[in-house]
C-alpha cells in the first residue's frame, strides 16, 4: 500500500499539482497572460475553459491521498511483512498500537497532515472565491480578472503551500 500511495502522491503532487497545474497554468497560461503588456483574452478564455475546472476534477484526488496518508505511511505496516508477519495474532495487535504511537510522536505526522489539510482547505477557499470570474470561460471580462490579480496570486501561493506539504511527508515507511 505504501508503494501505491507514493506512486499517487507522485502522480497528484509532483507531475499534476506542481508541474502541470501550478507552473503550466497557473503560472503559464494565467499569470503570465494577465501582467504581459498585451493580454489575450483567448488564451484566457482557453486557461477558464479547460485549465481551470482541472482544480474541481482532481481536488478530491489529493484528499483521499491526505486521508489516507496514515495508514500508508505507518510503520506498523511491517508487522504484515516478513519477519515480523508469522508473529502471533495477539503479539501483532499490541505492537503494531505501539510501533504506530511511537511512529506518530516521533515524527509529528498529525501536525503535517494538518498543516497539508488546511492548506487544501485554503486552496479551495481561493478557488471558491476565484470561480466566478472564470466559471463561464465565454463570459470572461478580462478587466476583472486583472483587478483580481492579488487574489489569483494568493491562490498561487496557497496551492505553492499545499505542494510544499504534500512533499514533506515520508517518502517511504520508516521505523524510528
Amino acid at each position: 500500500m505504501s508503494d501505491v500511495w507514493q506512486q499517487q502522491r507522485e502522480k497528484l503532487n509532483h507531475a499534476w499539482l506542481t508541474n502541470e497545474f501550478l507552473v503550466s497554468h497557473v503560472r503559464g497560461s494565467l499569470l503570465a497572460n494577465l501582467t504581459s503588456h498585451n493580454p489575450d483574452q483567448e488564451r484566457l478564455k482557453e486557461f477558464a475553459e479547460l485549465d481551470w475546472p482541472t482544480w474541481t476534477q482532481r481536488r478530491d484526488e489529493l484528499a483521499t491521498l491526505l486521508n489516507s496518508a496514515e495508514e500508508s505511511l505507518s510503520p506498523r505496516r511491517l508487522l504484515d511483512q516478513p519477519p515480523l508477519q508469522d508473529e502471533a495474532p495477539k503479539t501483532k495487535a499490541w505492537l503494531s498500537g505501539v510501533v504506530h504511537a511511537m511512529w506518530l510522536a516521533r515524527t509529528g505526522f498529525h501536525g503535517k497532515l494538518s498543516d497539508a489539510k488546511k492548506a487544501l482547505a485554503d486552496v479551495d477557499c481561493c478557488y471558491q472565491q476565484l470561480d466566478p470570474l472564470l466559471h463561464c470561460p465565454d463570459e470572461v471580462d478580462m478587466g476583472e480578472v486583472q483587478l483580481a490579480l492579488d487574489s489569483f496570486r494568493e491562490f498561487e501561493a496557497a496551492v505553492l503551500r499545499l505542494t510544499e506539504c504534500i512533499h514533506v511527508f515520508p517518502q517511504k515507511v520508516e521505523v524510528v
